[in-house]
């Protein structure tokens, strides 16, 4: 049986206990505050629409070829909606004399962007997106957005 008696916590003891308490009391606050509900003065507004995919025609380009795109959303038919596409701008094509619809062209151009790459690249990411907008006089929408990729072969010599 151990008979050894306790020994008394002392002043310095107590204060790093409290101190770390304290730490732990407030860190937890902390994040209850950030991870809790969104700020309820930050308005939340429903999604423009949904986007179904992106249809890619050819899905594979060689260099000088244009490529058709076409953004695919759940209300299709819905005049208020608006498309920008995020490709290299100067060389979208209209479709219809207009460049903010779910249909545009694209031309890849002659540039050389394989350099000493291999025969076959892709553009993805950032670079290649399509943004969708709701337009509504009384009524604001959340933008929606969907990233797609963009192959290119090496055109043959």
């Amino acid at each position: 049986m151990n008979t050894e008696k306790s020994k008394p916590i002392k002043k310095k003891q107590i204060r790093k206990l409290f101190f770390f308490n304290m730490v732990l009391v407030l860190t937890s606050l902390n994040a209850c505050e950030t991870l809790g509900d969104p700020d309820p003065e930050e308005p939340t507004y429903p999604p423009a629409t949904t986007i179904l995919r992106v249809e890619l025609t050819p899905d594979t380009l060689v260099q000088g070829d244009t490529l058709t795109l076409k953004c695919v959303v759940k209300d299709s038919l819905d005049p208020n909606l608006r498309f920008d596409w995020s490709l290299s701008s100067t060389r979208i094509i209209p479709v219809n004399g207009r460049t903010d619809q779910s249909v545009v062209k694209w031309h890849t151009g002659d540039s050389d962007y394989f350099m000493n790459l291999p025969d076959s690249i892709e553009i993805s990411g950032p670079r290649s997106a399509v943004y969708v907008d709701k337009i509504h006089e009384t009524v604001k929408y959340e933008q929606v957005v969907k990233n797609f990729t963009i192959y290119i072969k090496r055109k043959p010599n």
